[in-house]
């Protein structure tokens, strides 16, 4: 684990009472997702940032996956009088609330500057 991205994780979440090893897991986890998505074997210093703040994604994520609360939910129900709207806080079938798939989407124009292709034999 990178050192320099831990410390801007700890800062980008300080004051939510988050555990170390949550972090630190949620870490490593965007760490694999960069490291499969640019086939790479290690993450450059100038993805520290953007490694920080999916890993970021991944933790407010656990969290809202552990307390139940929505977090970037979308809308469930939708009322127009009185205003009522509720939020979808459905566990999607990866087992996370966050989609690694969406979550690379999101960070794609970062991480495609470092992406490499992969040759395979035919």
């Amino acid at each position: 684990m990178n050192e320099k991205v831990k410390v801007l994780v700890d800062h980008k979440l300080r004051g939510r009472g988050i555990d170390g090893s949550i972090i630190k897991m949620c870490i490593d986890e965007a760490e694999q997702v960069i490291l499969n998505y640019c086939n790479i074997t290690e993450v450059p210093a100038a993805l520290n940032f953007t490694w920080a703040n999916m890993a970021c994604d991944i933790v407010k994520s656990f969290v809202a996956e552990e307390t139940g609360e929505p977090i970037n939910g979308t809308p469930a129900s939708l009322t127009m009088g009185d205003t009522t709207i509720g939020l979808n806080n459905a566990v999607n079938t990866t087992g996370h609330q966050i989609d690694m798939d969406v979550l690379v989407k999101n960070y794609k124009e970062q991480l495609q500057k470092f992406r490499r292709f992969k040759w395979s034999p035919i």
